[in-house]
């Protein structure tokens, strides 16, 4: 009979090794022209279903690798012009670099008299028209609205706050408006629109 007690433990297998890499793709654009100078615009797509693609001849069923690329030339100078992001600023409207201006040399921040999401959708709804929002306030009041159409009004009644809002922040409101972004001074100058 053998004793296993003075016999010492065997030994710890080491993990095992960690996997190869993943094979490099086989057609990259980088191979068919200089780099990129900018970085390129994000853009929201729907995948297209694999069943479009396979055994049809497109720059995605993977025919770069080939030598058939003649067949699918890709401009980079010209996706790089459509898509690429522009690295200067963008220019302001002579409403916001008014108000920008004015305050700059003071250190005081902006009032908000509207909820944040309601203040963000009503900020992108206003700068489609790319004018000031005194001249917008101006053409509802005037019943001009050949500027902007059925659709973007009826939009702009969605975006409209209610009463209880109306009453208990935009008409109790007596500061400067100056402080105020250009969707608070907007519902403030609309609201004092009569009826």
């Amino acid at each position: 009979v053998i004793s296993t007690s003075n016999l010492p433990p065997p030994p710890i297998l080491p993990p095992p090794p960690p996997p190869p890499p993943l094979p490099a793709p086989t057609a990259t654009l980088s191979r068919l022209g200089p780099a990129r100078r900018h970085r390129l615009r994000n853009l929201n797509w729907e995948s297209i279903p694999k069943e479009r693609v396979v055994g049809r001849r497109s720059v995605w069923s993977g025919s770069l690798g080939s030598d058939d690329d003649d067949d699918f030339p890709i401009d980079l100078r010209s996706l790089d012009e459509l898509f690429g992001q522009k690295d200067a600023c963008k220019p302001e409207r002579a409403d916001s670099l008014k108000r920008s201006l004015r305050h700059s040399g003071s250190p005081q921040e902006s009032v908000s008299l509207l909820d944040s999401k309601r203040s963000m959708n009503l900020g992108i709804f206003l700068r489609q028209f790319k004018i000031a929002v005194r001249e917008i306030v101006a053409d509802v009041q005037m019943g001009c609205g050949e500027r902007y159409g059925a659709e973007k009004l009826t939009e702009l009644c969605k975006l409209l706050p209610d009463s209880e809002e109306v009453t208990s922040r935009l008409k109790g409101f007596n500061g400067e408006r100056i402080m105020l972004g250009e969707p608070d001074l907007f519902m403030l100058l609309l609201v004092e629109v009569p009826k």
